[in-house]
């Protein structure tokens, strides 16, 4: 791309991240464990860290907690696992979940703690019905979705999660089995109730074959009950495929993946899986009209910049007209500042960036492009120039 453009920026987005057992160990009554045979360790979260630390983002894990519940709250909520009011977790749970929780408040930037579920399920005396928010025989939300909410935070705050995340609640939500209820502005519904926690991204594969379509403006996105929804490439990645790369690019602003994809069958080998990783990231960032995200407030944000804001060049400048910008976008806090590229020769014959209705925040010279980062002062637009 020659002239000045907004790119699309891609989140990666990795599910049922948080469980400890591998999949023989736990058999049929445990639901979406990792897919490699063997017990998950706190290298297995640090090499996910370790990818965005070295691409610079931040990608979302979406945890289920029931293996971190120190006290056993699970049984108070029984619906939230295969025990019920019997729920006993004292053979799974271990110091390993200090290390992880750790991890997740000292590397912030570098991983992203994403709500998922408890247990994956909703379970009726012991028998599991997919998924945990919503039922998928009729696609209602659960009488007791706010129980099982309740019953995540309280995991939360066995380990200070709530006092010492960035946030305290996670603002990023990836429903399970994809069962997400989309009525925006019915109070029950998955969007309304994530909005009331604070969550405020999501994603779901609405297009997928097995899905039915989403009503989603612009393509691949719709403003939902105080979220912001975006549709989620699968990339021809299937969950059960260990330390699998996808073999193209994503579609959608959503590379979306499980947490099996992202490890090794021996923990020893996940440095190489991850640099396979690394290589593909890289590949999504030097794409032409593709920026990788820095954390999912600049992917959501980027994404409404480059659905709904035009941008044409002028002599040493371009113009961005912002008035397509739907008014949720600014009244629920999601255009925020975004990525605006320009071609490599506009380097060097800046002398400075100057504009009256862009605050510039960051200038970084890439092969071929020069990439700003802009924060609009108004919801009009106007010139920046170089």
């Amino acid at each position: 791309m020659c002239n000045p453009y907004i790119p699309k920026a891609v989140q990666l987005v990795i599910d049922d991240v948080g469980r400890r057992e591998g999949i023989k160990a736990r058999g049929s009554m445990y639901r979406r464990p990792p897919v490699i045979d063997r017990q998950t360790v706190l290298r297995d979260y640090e090499t996910i860290a370790d990818i965005g630390a070295v691409v610079g983002m931040s990608p979302q894990t979406a945890v289920e907690l029931c293996d971190w519940d120190r006290d056993n709250v699970c049984a108070h909520y029984p619906t939230t696992q295969w025990q019920g009011e019997g729920w006993d977790n004292s053979a799974v749970y271990g110091d390993w979940v200090g290390g992880v929780c750790r991890l997740y408040t000292e590397r912030a930037d570098d991983i992203e703690f994403t709500v998922h579920g408890v247990a994956h399920d909703y379970w009726i005396d012991g028998e599991p019905f997919p998924g945990e928010w919503v039922d998928s025989r009729d696609g209602e939300p659960w009488p007791d979705a706010e129980d099982h909410l309740a019953c995540f935070k309280a995991i939360m705050a066995q380990h200070g999660l709530d006092r010492d995340l960035p946030t305290p609640f996670p603002e990023s939500f990836v429903a399970c089995y994809f069962q997400y209820c989309l009525r925006d502005g019915d109070p029950r519904s998955t969007g309304a109730l994530m909005a009331r926690h604070g969550v405020r991204y999501a994603s779901n594969p609405f297009r997928e074959p097995w899905r039915e379509h989403s009503p989603a403006s612009a393509g691949d996105g719709v403003f939902d009950s105080g979220l912001l929804l975006l549709e989620r490439d699968m990339v021809g990645v299937n969950h059960a495929q260990v330390a699998t790369v996808p073999d193209r690019l994503p579609n959608t602003s959503i590379c979306g993946m499980h947490w099996g994809n992202m490890l090794a069958a021996e923990v020893a080998d996940n440095d190489a899986v991850a640099e396979r990783w690394i290589a593909y990231l890289r590949e999504i960032d030097a794409a032409s009209g593709l920026v990788l995200a820095r954390n999912s407030e600049h992917c959501w944000s980027q994404w409404v910049y480059h659905s709904f804001a035009e941008v044409s060049e002028s002599e040493r400048g371009c113009s961005i007209d912002l008035k397509g910008i739907p008014e949720r976008a600014w009244d629920e806090g999601f255009a925020r500042a975004f990525t605006l590229c320009l071609p490599d020769r506009s380097l060097g014959s800046m002398r400075e960036i100057v504009s009256e209705a862009f605050d510039v925040s960051g200038v970084e010279g890439r092969p071929g492009e020069v990439r700003l980062t802009l924060a609009p002062r108004n919801q009009v637009g106007g010139t920046v120039r170089w």
